[in-house]
C-alpha cells in the first residue's frame, strides 16, 4: 500500500478503512496485543485507534498494514 493510499483512506473513508483493517486482523486471527507489541505500540492506543477514537500517525498506519498484509 502507497503512502498516497493510505492518506486518502486516512482523510476520507477512516471508518471504512478502520472496519478493514479490523476484518484483517480478525480474517487472519491476529491478537491486538501482540501486534502493538510487535510494532512498539502502546497496546491501549491501538485499540483505540481500532475502535476509531484516536488517529495514528501515517507512519504507524503503514507499520500496521504491512505487519497485517493489507
Amino acid at each position: 500500500m502507497e503512502i498516497k493510499d493510505i492518506l486518502y483512506e486516512k482523510t476520507y473513508n477512516r471508518a471504512e478503512f478502520i472496519a478493514r483493517i479490523n476484518d484483517t486482523i480478525k480474517g487472519k486471527g491476529l491478537v491486538q496485543r501482540k501486534i502493538a507489541l510487535d510494532l512498539g505500540f502502546y497496546p491501549q492506543n491501538l485499540n483505540a485507534f481500532l475502535k476509531g477514537n484516536i488517529a495514528m500517525s501515517t507512519e504507524k498506519i503503514k507499520k500496521l498494514t504491512d505487519y497485517i498484509g493489507l
